[in-house]
């Protein structure tokens, strides 16, 4: 069995800085309004900051997160080894495999820090393990439910191969 899925990368935009120093201004803002005689300016500084933040928006084209999914690089699991990318690492070498599920894109989920209805994106998902006393660490992303069934085969696999791996789901 072969468990598949694209990694997630961190992206570049430009564009989105402008809308991050709108909101570091933001917080500047609260900061001056804390200090007695600064209220005027701290009034100045938040309409500034909030009018850079929708400029910034609009030119990054709302835009502003900082991961994508992969187009080039995959991970590739089976008991044979893990592969990422163009780096293979086998079976017998890896140690402590951990692997940290959120959910599939559009998955319902309910944590307390997010509103009432959230998905998730698939993008929150990471394999961690160790090669030869090094850590490694990769992002991947879950389209659907058959992307989370084909993994759950996968550590069926490790189960009948007495493969040690760890799951949690978030």
């Amino acid at each position: 069995m072969e468990f598949q899925a694209p990694t997630v990368q961190a992206k570049k935009n430009p564009k989105a800085r402008i809308s991050a120093f709108g909101a570091v201004l933001l917080v500047v803002a609260v900061f001056l309004a804390m200090v007695d005689g600064y209220e005027k300016y701290a009034l100045w500084t938040f309409g500034a900051a909030v009018l850079i933040f929708l400029v910034g928006v609009v030119v990054a084209k709302a835009d502003l997160t900082d991961i994508e999914v992969s187009k080039t690089i995959r991970l590739v699991v089976s008991i044979e080894g893990i592969r990422i990318g163009s780096s293979f690492f086998p079976m017998g070498r890896v140690r402590n495999i951990d692997f940290n599920i959120e959910g599939y894109a559009g998955l319902a989920i309910s944590k307390l820090s997010l509103p009432a209805g959230a998905e998730s994106d698939g993008m929150e998902n990471y394999l961690r393990f160790e090669y030869m006393g090094q850590e490694q660490r990769c992002q991947f992303y879950l389209g659907n439910p058959q992307h989370v069934q084909q993994l759950g085969m996968l550590f069926q696999s490790f189960q009948q191969q007495l493969i040690p791996f760890a799951s949690n789901l978030t």
